[in-house]
C-alpha cells in the first residue's frame, strides 16, 4: 500500500474515531477517540501512517490554543493566586519526580517516560512532548488517559458528598417557610 493511501486511511480512521469519541461523550473526545481508533487500526492492520512533520504542525496548533486562553484579566489576577500556585507547583513537581522515578525503576521505563506519564499535564500536551523527546508515546498516552478519566470519575463520584452550594429546592423551601412564618 502506498504511503499516500495509508495516510488517507489513517486520517479517515482518526476522523471516525473522533466522531465516535464525541458520541460516547469521552473527555477530550476528538483526541482520545481518534487516538484509540488509530491504535486499534495500527494493531489490526499494521498500516497506520502519518508523516512526522505533522507533529510540528500539531504542536504549533496546540501552542496557539493554549496561548489564546490567557487574557489580560488573567495576568492582572495573578497576584491573587501566586501563593497557591507556587504551593501547587511545588507539590505536583515533587509528586511527579517521586512517581516518575518509581515508575521508571519498577516498570523498566526510561526516566523521561516515567516523568511524562506521571505529570499532571493534559493528555494532548504530554503526548506531544513525549513524541518530541522520543519517550514511549503509547505509555504516556495511556497513563494520561487513565489518569484523566479516573480523576473525572472520582471527582464526579465525590462531588455528591461535597456539594458546592445548597440545592435550590431546599433554599427555596426555606425561604417560603420564612415568608409564611416570619417568627
Amino acid at each position: 500500500m502506498s504511503l499516500g493511501i495509508s495516510m488517507l486511511f489513517t486520517f479517515t480512521v482518526a476522523f471516525i474515531g473522533a466522531k465516535a469519541g464525541q458520541k460516547l461523550h469521552l473527555p477530550a473526545p476528538f483526541m482520545i477517540g481518534s487516538m484509540l481508533a488509530v491504535m486499534l487500526f495500527s494493531v489490526l492492520t499494521d498500516t497506520a501512517y502519518f508523516p512526522q512533520q505533522a507533529k510540528v504542525i500539531a504542536q504549533i496548533v496546540a501552542g496557539i490554543f493554549i496561548g489564546q486562553k490567557l487574557t489580560r484579566n488573567d495576568v492582572i489576577n495573578l497576584k491573587y493566586v501566586i501563593k497557591p500556585t507556587i504551593l501547587l507547583l511545588l507539590i505536583l513537581t515533587i509528586n511527579t519526580f517521586i512517581l516518575g522515578f518509581a515508575f521508571a525503576w519498577l516498570f523498566n521505563w526510561n526516566v523521561l517516560t516515567g516523568l511524562l506519564a506521571s505529570t499532571p499535564g493534559g493528555l494532548m500536551d504530554t503526548t506531544l512532548i513525549a513524541a518530541d523527546f522520543d519517550a514511549e508515546i503509547h505509555v504516556v498516552a495511556i497513563m494520561q488517559l487513565v489518569r484523566s478519566v479516573g480523576v473525572l470519575l472520582l471527582f464526579l463520584a465525590g462531588s455528591n458528598f461535597f456539594p458546592l452550594r445548597k440545592p435550590q429546592k431546599q433554599a427555596r423551601k426555606k425561604m417560603i417557610r420564612k415568608i409564611k412564618d416570619p417568627s
